[in-house]
């Protein structure tokens, strides 16, 4: 993302912006195909892509690729029947075409995330509504702060031996106590926030009444 990070703000705002609104508008294969591999090289440049986060997207394009057509039967070209309800294969390219939309969203937001930092997006939005500015400076923060703190949660689940990998209902107990405390200090570390902001960003908008 260097290239991307010498231009002007708003040449990088409206770069992400065009791409992904045709990836989000048109759900031709051609044109998500195109996105897929375009947000995947510039991840696999920059060093972005891991094993375990290839694997997981793989599984969850899989996931929702198979899900469409046991909601959706619409189509002509029937694979099979489960329990009087068609597999159709229309159903499942569409699936396969909006689960790979998504998975295209999620990678060029997290390049938009490298290229658009907070400072860059004040500069960017601190003219229009500092409000707003604000907001998105902290939401791009809060993010990766998040998903650090979800590994340290876990990582120290796992030292204090509260959590088993081996057996499926543990290890599905050990995830919603570690999401459980991870939300609790997703709001305390926002209520922080709150308070250390200030006087005149804290007052509403309309502050007439």
């Amino acid at each position: 993302m260097r290239s991307l990070g010498k231009l002007h703000p708003l040449s990088v705002f409206c770069y992400f912006a065009g791409v992904m609104s045709v990836s989000m508008l048109s759900l031709h294969p051609a044109l998500i195909i195109l996105s897929l591999l375009g947000c995947l090289t510039l991840l696999l440049l920059h060093n972005q892509v891991k094993a375990r986060t290839l694997a997981a997207s793989l599984g969850l394009f899989t996931a929702l690729t198979l899900l469409n057509p046991l909601f959706y039967h619409d189509g002509i070209t029937v694979l099979f029947v489960i329990n009087d309800r068609p597999f159709t294969l229309e159903a499942l390219l569409y699936g396969a075409a909006a689960a790979g939309m998504i998975l295209s969203m999620v990678g060029w937001l997290r390049l938009l995330s490298r290229a658009l930092t907070s400072d860059r997006l004040l500069y960017l939005l601190g003219r229009l509504s500092p409000r707003l500015a604000l907001m998105a400076s902290m939401v791009l923060r809060f993010v990766p702060a998040f998903a650090r703190q979800g590994q340290r949660i876990h990582q120290a689940q796992q030292g204090l031996g509260l959590y088993r990998g081996d057996n499926a209902p543990d290890a599905l107990r050990g995830r919603i106590r570690e999401f459980s405390i991870l939300t609790t200090w997703a709001i305390e570390n926002g209520i922080v926030t709150a308070r250390c902001l200030p006087r005149e960003l804290q007052e509403p908008v309309d502050g007439g009444g």
